[in-house]
């Protein structure tokens, strides 16, 4: 009678030893889950699968329910082409063309040149590389927030903070083809840099953040308050303060590019009279917010709560800014303040469209978030800001993928 085939030794001890190997490396990231580093990590991987989800949920869900193209019939793909609108198809131009038109030199390159590295990864579809860059920078984002606000604050600030930033009403933008997500995280990681006193880190980050948005040129403020700080208590050398001189020399090597590709090394304020907008004092902004308000009115109805939205969240987030203050080191609220003031500089002279995209752009004022997080330890606060966030992210999100928004 034939035995049974036999196993070589080598074969017998090879499935356990595979076996407790797998057992020991979940046991050791369950261990590492629960440290502090692990946490935020973890907890910063949890609200962003949740919110994309969401997103990919709406992506299919509102266009089938408005009878609009891209509902749940199509691919995903064609789905998520719905979300490379307004400025992602700017980008997503820019990314296959480069800047053939001055106009759309107000759009920075730093977003549209990794979207051209990585386009080919996606079959040259520039505006899905974008997304993925984005909602991978925005994971960065949460990351480097929660660490920054529990640095600050303490852990608990620091979780609603991210989770505040996540659900905030035009957070939508973190998962279409925008530069906002991509800015955040380098801004962030340069203050931290800052804080934690590295300050040729913070110098290149904030380089970075300024080739990705113009408003990256703001970091400076923090940069001088904190290496002032450190130097009078002798933490720093004086001659590291050069490098400060990295975060606007971004906007110098942009210009150059443009000398070579329009002859000018301004162009990109040109565009902005292309778009509509010049430079004016900051009050005008809200002047002309408040007269396209009562333009509106009632002849048209998305377009007015467009402008109500964008108009609340700039004029919520100057007061929440003065008192941000009290809540973090000066640094943060003089960078909170400057950048509101930049965003009050350039309206559209057109009233109806003067504060179009503040909604979105005070998305950059991350301190305001940390402040939030701080606040919101008292039960009634978190539950107050999340009952009034979640539906406006809802109606907004739906209004972008029907192309409604303003």
């Amino acid at each position: 009678m034939l035995s049974p085939p036999t196993q070589a030794p080598e074969q017998v001890h090879q499935m356990p030893r595979a076996a407790r190997q797998l057992r020991s490396g979940v046991a050791r990231a369950r261990d590492w889950a629960q440290t502090p580093h692990g946490r935020i990590w973890v907890d910063a991987a949890v609200i962003w699968a949740l919110t994309r989800a969401v997103f990919l949920v709406l992506t299919f869900l509102v266009p089938d329910l408005f009878g609009r193209a891209g509902g749940s019939s199509t691919s995903l793909a064609a789905a998520l082409d719905r979300w490379v609108a307004q400025d992602g198809s700017h980008f997503a131009y820019i990314a296959a063309h480069g800047y053939t038109d001055y106009w759309r030199t107000a759009f920075w390159p730093a977003y549209p040149a990794l979207m051209h590295v990585f386009g080919p990864l996606f079959g040259g579809d520039y505006g899905l590389a974008g997304m993925a860059i984005t909602n991978v920078a925005f994971f960065g984002a949460l990351v480097a927030l929660r660490r920054l606000a529990e640095r600050e604050l303490d852990a608990d600030a620091g979780r609603r903070a991210a989770l505040y930033l996540a659900v905030f009403p035009t957070a939508f933008y973190f998962f279409a083809p925008y530069s906002e997500a991509v800015f955040l995280f380098l801004g962030i990681s340069s203050f931290a840099a800052m804080r934690e006193r590295r300050w040729l880190l913070a110098g290149l980050l904030g380089c970075a953040a300024t080739l990705t948005r113009s408003a990256g040129v703001l970091l400076v403020v923090p940069f001088a308050v904190e290496f002032y700080s450190a130097w009078r208590a002798g933490a720093a050398r004086w001659w590291r303060a050069v490098y400060v001189a990295l975060i606007p020399a971004a906007a110098g090597l942009y210009s150059l590019y443009l000398v070579a590709q329009h002859r000018s090394p301004i162009t990109y304020l040109s565009a902005q009279q292309y778009w509509g907008r010049s430079l004016q004092w900051p009050w005008t902004t809200y002047v002309l917010g408040l007269q396209g308000l009562l333009h509106l009115g009632g002849r048209d109805p998305i377009g007015a709560t467009h402008l109500a939205l964008n108009f609340a969240a700039l004029v919520v987030f100057v007061v929440l800014a003065v008192v941000a203050f009290r809540v973090l080191p000066p640094s943060f609220g003089l960078y909170t303040a400057a950048l509101l003031l930049y965003l009050s500089l350039f309206p559209a002279s057109d009233p109806v469209a003067a504060v179009q995209g503040e909604g979105r752009l005070v998305l950059m004022a991350f301190p305001i978030f940390m402040a939030l997080g701080k606040w919101g330890r008292r039960t009634w606060v978190h539950e107050a800001l999340l009952v009034g966030m979640l539906p406006l992210l809802a109606i907004a999100c739906a209004h972008f993928l029907l192309h409604l928004e303003a």
